[in-house]
């Protein structure tokens, strides 16, 4: 008797735990998507310059996860580089706000998670480019006045 009380009652736990999985998801809410799948999404709308749909998604981010991160793991084998900051430098940049970008790339620089990161530094180097291009008489350096 003993035997079949333990063994109903690895079956409820067994049956609770299933029905409870979905509740314990990460998801906020049924149809809405990780944090990370946004990011993503943010990325690709700045890629086919849609700035005013990125930046809407993008502000929402920064809000809720404002520390970049180098390198996290999402899911799997799969791996994500979370740089907020350089892509709404993408986005000011885009629309001509200079002033705009050269704080993004600060915050960049200040949080330092794009260093020691290949694509980081990358995206780093072409967005001074292209800031420099904006204010051909501003030379963006760091703090040891070396050129970025």
């Amino acid at each position: 008797m003993t035997r079949t009380l333990l063994h109903r009652g690895r079956l409820t736990l067994i049956l609770a735990l299933a029905l409870a999985a979905p509740l314990l998801a990460p998801r906020t809410a049924y149809g809405q998507t990780y944090w990370f799948e946004e990011y993503e999404k943010v990325v690709q709308l700045v890629d086919m310059q849609k700035m005013d749909e990125a930046s809407a998604i993008l502000s929402r981010l920064i809000e809720q996860h404002p520390e970049p991160v180098s390198g996290i793991r999402i899911y799997g084998d799969s791996y994500l580089d979370y740089f907020p900051y350089a892509q709404r430098a993408r986005i000011q940049i885009h629309k001509g706000d200079a002033q705009g970008a050269a704080r993004s790339l600060a915050i960049c620089e200040a949080f330092g998670a794009m260093k020691n990161n290949p694509r980081g530094e990358k995206l780093m180097y072409q967005l001074r480019r292209q800031l420099e291009q904006m204010e051909p008489n501003r030379t963006v350096t760091n703090g040891a006045g070396q050129l970025k």
